[in-house]
């Protein structure tokens, strides 16, 4: 007996269409987080393309009944009668991605995706031993060596961390082994550079609150220990981004050691300013400041402070852009702080605005004090043309009184 497949209809298709759409607005399906990237929709476009179909329509979404899969529609008959395909997210990319995607970048994709659903134990190191631990039996880097490794004697480089304003975020593997870290600032809850396991790391610190540190200001203000070795040399870690470490002090003259981007060091008006860029395990104090116009570094006995209310410290260049002199006293002040006068086209300060410059009382327009004339009648003063004008009215009025 011959047996003829179900047709399908138009309007069976469009039901279907509906129906999945549904289950993802009433949340009876989840989104797979890693299909909504620019590259992935871009494979599926293409293979969609190459096989002569506008669009998969295949509703990928987390599986109901066995997470970490994923289940689709495969074609338009299993879409009416409501049977979904459940595999690994892995069999999925490289069967509809491969075309366009890497393999790299597909096990990137899988792990990431998988992350989501490997819990792991996590914790936040933020004494100092806590995290010398942290980073002695975690991922490989230039500060996770022995302490003998460094110039510090005695004293591990990331030491310096625990003085209570960040710590070192970890993930620990099935074994007990730390497998991926972060400095994590915890007031402005930013995380920087990640160590190891960063698929993991990255779910972990989303659900902890965490966000990457993208503008390199979330570690801004952080204090850091002070700690010195046996030649009295400062003691700081090698510092990720564009971060360098600054010594500022405060009352009865106690000293403090911060983090701080390069356009924020002059803000912290540091004594010194240290470089964090090497591995040796000390800081170098390089005797410059940061021009905090154009971030440059310039030796500290080349800086000028702006004249404006912010006192920002800059480079020559840059203070030149923003400065120019007063026309009377010839001293540079900040652009803000010049007046322009339109009648004698020059720049003046606001000192030497009042004490050699008054209005018309007439048009209202500046004048010098040697181009203005006192009125007759009051302590009013007109430029050379408003008193002309006023000279002129005077004779009319006397000629009209005459005849």
């Amino acid at each position: 007996m011959e047996h003829h497949a179900q047709e399908i209809s138009e309007s069976d298709i469009e039901a279907f269409t509906r129906r999945e759409v549904r289950r993802f607005r009433d949340g009876t399906y989840k989104s797979v987080p890693v299909l909504g990237y620019t590259d992935v929709q871009e494979a599926l476009e293409y293979y969609a393309e190459i096989c002569d179909r506008p669009k998969l329509n295949h509703f990928t979404h987390l599986s109901l009944k066995n997470m970490p899969h994923i289940a689709y529609t495969d074609n338009e008959r299993n879409g009416v009668n409501d049977r979904q395909k459940s595999l690994k997210i892995g069999r999925y990319l490289t069967r509809f991605c491969r075309y366009k995607l890497s393999e790299k970048r597909i096990l990137e994709l899988v792990d990431e995706h998988n992350a989501m659903f490997d819990e792991r134990e996590s914790g936040i190191a933020i004494t100092s031993d806590e995290i010398v631990d942290v980073y002695l039996t975690g991922p490989n880097s230039c500060m996770s060596h022995s302490v003998a490794h460094y110039r510090t004697d005695d004293v591990h480089p990331v030491s310096t961390y625990g003085a209570g304003d960040v710590g070192v975020f970890y993930l620990k593997n099935k074994v007990g082994d730390v497998s991926g870290r972060a400095l994590v600032a915890l007031k402005s809850k930013v995380y920087g550079r990640i160590y190891g396991d960063d698929a993991r790391m990255s779910v972990a610190l989303a659900k902890a609150g965490y966000r990457p540190d993208e503008d390199n200001i979330g570690f801004n203000g952080c204090e850091l220990r002070i700690m010195k070795n046996e030649e009295m040399s400062i003691i700081a870690p090698y510092l990720d981004g564009s971060y360098s470490a600054v010594m500022v002090t405060g009352k009865h003259d106690t000293y403090h050691f911060y983090m701080a981007n390069t356009r924020s060091v002059s803000m912290l008006r540091a004594v010194d300013t240290y470089s964090c860029d090497e591995t040796t395990g000390l800081a170098e104090c390089d005797g410059t400041m940061i021009c905090e116009g154009c971030d440059c570094r310039i030796p500290e006995d080349e800086h000028h402070i702006s004249e404006d209310y912010h006192h920002n410290t800059l480079c020559s260049d840059c203070y030149d852009e923003c400065h120019s002199p007063c026309a009377e006293c010839d001293e540079y002040h900040h652009h803000d702080n010049l007046s322009y006068i339109e009648s004698a086209d020059v720049d003046v300060c606001e000192y030497c605005h009042v004490e050699h410059y008054r209005r018309c009382s007439s048009c209202e327009e500046t004048y010098s004090h040697d181009d203005l004339y006192e009125a007759d009648d009051d302590d009013d003063l007109r430029c050379d043309g408003c008193h002309q004008e006023h000279l002129s009215t005077q004779e009319e009025e006397v000629a009209n009184e005459a005849a």
